[in-house]
């Protein structure tokens, strides 16, 4: 079956459905973002539900317009950003990395990443900004496994480290991705289905999931907030978050075409919004613990 390719938000184009299997052998049945209908959960594919990035990764053209999307914040927006962090159930630390003594020619984005998060710190006492710079704090950075930016790090209030890094600007969709995880974060709850939390528990080594974003991808969200679940679920589990046309080095490397995109210990990939249980087997196979 063939499905003709429709446009995503950001001009790039939907991929088609594709009935093969995620590589690595995860499952690929689930419930897609449609959620559930008449007939039940729909059925998931590998390459379902994803955002193709067209032409060569980290195009002016995406730079351009990340940069204009973070200059549109405005009262309304202010406003939305006070509305969704005011249920925060308790206080949370944001960390930012960027390169001051580099400017825009190391890291085009670091300025806007730092005033992005003074917004944030600004809708909600209990947000605690620390902004940091990799090249005159390398032992904090090092604390921290940072080693590029923009970076976010995201930790308790009591400075407990659940393992989840966003590396890039989190911009347009991303940026409710932060969100979500602050709250997260601040209540204390990573929301893991019983079974799922289970069977993390079990790990015996650290496991680090990497999930591939771009700001204007829709489905984007869903694979980098069930990463950072599993991340706060489980002490063997990091959650990093790369907006991948930041860092096209890294979105080479692992062969990123489309959005999202889920790397396991750089054994298992999963291409589109895989729901909690794919995910999952995708871990425990490549802690070596999945079915094989």
């Amino acid at each position: 079956m063939h499905v003709p390719p429709r446009r995503c938000a950001h001009g790039s184009r939907r991929g088609p459905l594709d009935p093969r299997q995620a590589r690595g052998g995860a499952a690929v049945k689930g419930e897609g973002p449609a959620g559930r209908g008449k007939g039940g959960p729909a059925p998931f594919r590998a390459g379902v539900h994803r955002c193709r990035v067209g032409g060569r990764i980290g195009r002016r053209t995406w730079t351009r317009g990340g940069r204009r999307m973070i200059g549109t914040i405005g009262t309304r927006e202010r406003e939305a950003l006070r509305r969704a962090l005011a249920g925060l159930a308790g206080e949370v630390r944001l960390l930012v990395f960027t390169d001051r003594a580099g400017g825009r020619a190391a890291c085009p984005f670091c300025e806007e990443t730092v005033r992005l998060a003074e917004e944030l710190a600004a809708a909600s006492g209990r947000v605690r900004l620390e902004v940091h710079d990799l090249r005159e704090e390398q032992e904090v950075a090092a604390a921290h496994g940072v080693e590029r930016v923009p970076a976010l790090v995201l930790l308790g209030a009591d400075g407990r480290d659940p393992g989840i890094r966003f590396l890039g600007i989190p911009a347009g969709f991303e940026l409710a991705t932060v969100i979500q995880a602050l709250a997260l974060l601040a209540s204390g709850e990573h929301g893991l289905r019983p079974a799922t939390a289970e069977a993390l528990a079990g790990l015996e080594r650290e496991v680090r999931i990497r999930v591939f974003v771009t700001p204007t991808c829709p489905y984007c969200p869903r694979a980098a907030l069930t990463a950072m679940r599993m991340a706060m679920g489980s002490d063997r589990v990091r959650a990093e978050v790369v907006e991948v046309s930041e860092f096209p080095d890294l979105g080479d490397r692992y062969g990123v075409y489309g959005v999202p995109k889920t790397v396991v210990d750089d054994a298992v990939e999963l291409e589109g919004a895989a729901p909690e249980e794919v995910v999952l087997e995708a871990v425990l196979r490549a802690a070596g613990r999945g079915e094989r």
